[in-house]
């Protein structure tokens, strides 16, 4: 919902709505990085918890640090308001690419060891 807000909100000018999408997206941000620390801390075995934690972690900033980088050098040649558009868009088209991978691989039949 904040991907969707926050572009509108930069199109518009709106400072509220950028606020409320900032915050929305912030939220969402919170809640899938303490799902998937949930997660990976659950499904990781105790002698490699701390690794398996330590790679997360690891393409948890690798995610924070290059999406920026891509914005910022995107603001070479577009405006504020577009490159945060693309921004936008491809983390969306991100995020329904792998939540259809996701659903496909729940709704497959687990096959019995032979």
């Amino acid at each position: 919902m904040g991907l969707v807000v926050l572009p509108v909100a930069a199109l518009l000018p709106s400072l509220w709505l950028f606020f409320a999408g900032s915050l929305l997206a912030g939220t969402g941000m919170g809640l899938g990085f303490r799902a998937s620390v949930t997660t990976v801390a659950t499904l990781a075995g105790p002698r490699s918890r701390g690794q398996v934690l330590a790679a997360l972690f690891l393409a948890a900033y690798a995610g924070l640090v290059v999406p920026v980088l891509a914005v910022g050098l995107a603001l070479v040649w577009v405006s504020s308001p577009m490159a945060l558009l693309g921004f936008s868009v491809g983390e969306l088209l991100l995020l329904a690419w792998s939540a259809n991978r996701i659903l496909r691989s729940a709704t497959r039949p687990v096959r019995a060891a032979s």
